[in-house]
């Protein structure tokens, strides 16, 4: 690393126990919330066609043992129920649940740097690849990538950050292209000659328009974009099958996302204290990967329901977030979700005095005259 900063002493490090009720009861705003919200919708819209093409080409596309996952606010108990697709990046709720937490390490990161340090991004094209063939050709294009970071890390550019992406386009073919994060430490070859020399390096055919660079001016806005969902809708069923089949699942062979330089040793130190970057009142902060004593005790067993029932199976316990409502609360992840809060409750004891003795709060809590909870129930 070249810059004389320690990222980790720079983020504030606040216990998991207290981060999870931090903002309880209060409310985001609203232009925020139907963003959201319009977000939410365009993700399932798109997730539940490209489930229905997999399934027309003989995929099943969910999970073997649960369909459906519900996120119950433990304030308003309302409910938002996710498909459990597999764990293919495929589907976009599924890519933004694998991408969220290396974009907000990467937000973290880029934070920590000055104002005036020089940071790059760079669009590097391979072309139109086949389908069928994606797997081969993402393998070689990885390949040539990192040998022209070696290089241009001897000439003063040092590589923070790598996505392979792979949006499509009608019929049976994607577009192979990558986006990397450089900083600037010294350059030792004129900046055109790095243009130049990169892009016959990695040139397509003769192609040398393939890399396009920028200066980055908005650091969380380029972390957005380049850790994106694709879409992949213009893909015939065909196509997307075989693409589905080539991209494999979980720990698939291959590599789509790569820290690099200063930014590898900020995610192994993270790593190393067992620690992940979450987002609290608009700023970043660290917390442990999970959560500690009763938490991790009851949550880790995925203890199933009452008298060994498959219903109301407790899968996790999520921070403070939004669910059906522009309110802020914690929320309980269960699978099999029978609909009957009361009953849920009563199955989980232990759920109830960590959150609503804790709270000093009942399960519903008192109503405001709007009709919304109070936020000193929170």
């Amino acid at each position: 690393m070249y810059m004389n900063i320690n990222f980790l002493n720079n983020i504030e490090y606040v216990d998991f126990d207290k981060f999870v009720y931090t903002g309880t009861g209060s409310e985001i705003d609203q232009k925020h919330w139907i963003k959201k919200k319009q977000l939410r919708k365009e993700d399932k819209n798109h997730d539940d066609l490209i489930a229905s093409k997999l399934i027309s080409e003989g995929i099943d596309p969910y999970q073997k043992d649960k369909r459906e996952i519900a996120f119950i606010g433990t304030l308003t108990q309302t409910v938002e129920r996710i498909t459990a697709y597999r764990n293919s990046n495929v589907f976009r709720t599924v890519h933004r649940r694998n991408y969220s937490q290396i974009q907000k390490r990467l937000k973290a990161y880029l934070s920590a740097f000055p104002a005036n340090q020089q940071l790059y991004s760079w669009s590097v094209r391979w072309g139109w690849v086949h389908v069928s063939d994606y797997a081969k050709q993402h393998k070689v294009f990885k390949e040539r990538l990192s040998k022209l970071l070696r290089t241009l890390n001897r000439w003063g550019l040092e590589g923070q950050f790598l996505r392979i992406e792979y949006p499509a386009t009608n019929g049976e073919y994607v577009k192979l292209h990558a986006h990397l994060i450089f900083q600037s430490h010294g350059l030792k070859k004129d900046w055109k000659d790095i243009l130049t020399f990169s892009k016959k390096f990695m040139g397509v055919d003769g192609n040398e328009q393939n890399i396009q660079t920028q200066r980055i001016k908005n650091r969380f806005a380029t972390a957005s974009y380049l850790c994106k969902p694709n879409n992949l809708l213009e893909l015939s069923g065909q196509a997307l099958a075989i693409l589905f089949q080539q991209l494999g699942e979980g720990g698939s062979a291959l590599r789509f996302v790569e820290a690099l330089g200063g930014f590898r040793k900020f995610n192994a130190a993270l790593n190393k204290q067992g620690q992940v970057i979450r987002e609290n009142c608009g700023k970043y902060i660290r917390t442990k990967s999970k959560p500690k004593n009763i938490y991790k005790d009851y949550l880790s067993s995925r203890v199933p329901g009452h008298h060994g029932s498959t219903q109301n199976v407790i899968l996790g316990i999520t921070p403070s977030r939004c669910v059906g409502s522009q309110i802020k609360e914690p929320c309980l992840m269960v699978k099999n979700y029978n609909g009957n809060f009361e009953d849920l409750i009563s199955q989980h004891p232990e759920l109830a005095r960590i959150f609503f003795i804790k709270n000093n709060t009942t399960v519903t809590p008192p109503p405001t005259r709007q009709g919304r909870p109070s936020n000193k129930a929170a």
